[in-house]
């Protein structure tokens, strides 16, 4: 089903775009896990799409894809599971949004 944010068993999936990013997702994992939410890192070597997909379908609330742009920049590009993108966002400033969420029981 499709839980809210503060109640789900899977809010937030990371996706690294190639195995090269994998550490930059696993940083981004750690500063996420660190502020006490959730997350996981889909580390398999599917392809975007199907990791996208994946994420999707296992129903997580934000997935959060990484590759050479957001490594560069400190960000991360959000997509909801109805595969609506929200744009690149400091992680900081996701991470704030994120909490903000788990507080209002959103």
């Amino acid at each position: 089903g499709e839980w809210p944010f503060w109640l789900s068993p899977r809010p937030l999936l990371i996706v690294p775009v190639s195995e090269k990013y994998a550490d930059y997702a696993e940083s981004v994992r750690k500063q996420i896990f660190d502020a006490g939410l959730d997350v996981e890192v889909d580390e398999s070597d599917h392809t975007l799409g199907k990791k996208i997909a994946n994420g999707r379908v296992a129903g997580y609330n934000f997935i959060l894809v990484v590759g050479d742009k957001e490594q560069e920049e400190g960000t991360v590009n959000v997509r909801t599971r109805d595969n609506v993108v929200h744009g690149t966002k400091k992680v900081e400033d996701f991470i704030i949004e994120c909490v903000q969420l788990k507080k209002e029981f959103k």
